[in-house]
């Protein structure tokens, strides 16, 4: 997206590196001479990683598979611009109008990429259309800004404690109502045969004490 000399800065925060030596070392070449890329392989204590986002003009997640995406939400609820992946489990909470989603196109993730099995799927986001996305964003940081404030304000109301709450208890309902609309119908038992052994012992004692 950027020429050395266009004044931006790529910070690449990574985490156990060491895992992939070779990925690493591939990507670190890549990087070769960019005094404008910095590379950071670090486990960040909650507030040290609220405040390298905080400082950051734009979060950028080009994933192509994500869980619920607990740094995009965190940008968000910070102001933070972003520009993510449209696909997988962060577009509960990612909007356009809050930031940028970069289409993607689902393809199959192939040998070589354990521990994902090669013939499932992921997706492989519009690399042209975020270089754009990325440059528009410098280019005017303040209308990015001015939309990381509105996605800011919605992050704080919908993902507040009694927002929240009211989630998870309507969702529990549901899951309730659900299980028990398809539970299969219990089956009665079948009479049980009154036990003999009374008797015979009532019989036993009269034989013995008439």
């Amino acid at each position: 997206a950027f020429d050395a000399t266009d004044g931006a800065h790529l910070v690449v925060k990574s985490t156990n590196e060491g895992a992939d030596p070779v990925g690493a070392a591939r990507l670190r070449a890549l990087a070769a001479g960019r005094r404008d890329v910095t590379f950071l392989d670090a486990v960040l204590a909650p507030a040290a990683n609220a405040a390298l986002l905080a400082h950051a003009d734009c979060y950028v997640s080009l994933h192509r598979s994500e869980g619920f995406g607990f740094n995009l939400a965190d940008a968000l609820a910070l102001g933070v611009p972003f520009l993510a992946t449209a696909a997988t489990g962060n577009l509960t909470f990612c909007r356009a109008e809050h930031g940028v989603l970069v289409p993607a196109t689902e393809v199959p993730v192939g040998d070589g990429n354990f521990p994902y099995e090669p013939e499932s799927t992921w997706f492989e986001p519009d690399l042209a259309f975020a270089a754009d996305a990325m440059r528009a964003m410098v280019a005017d940081p303040a209308t990015a800004r001015a939309r990381a404030e509105t996605g800011r304000a919605w992050a704080l109301a919908a993902f507040h404690p009694e927002h929240t709450g009211r989630f998870v208890r309507d969702r529990l309902a549901a899951c309730r109502a659900e299980r028990e609309a398809t539970a299969p119908l219990p089956v009665e038992a079948p009479p049980r045969e009154r036990s003999v052994l009374p008797r015979v012992v009532a019989r036993a004692r009269e034989r013995i004490h008439p």
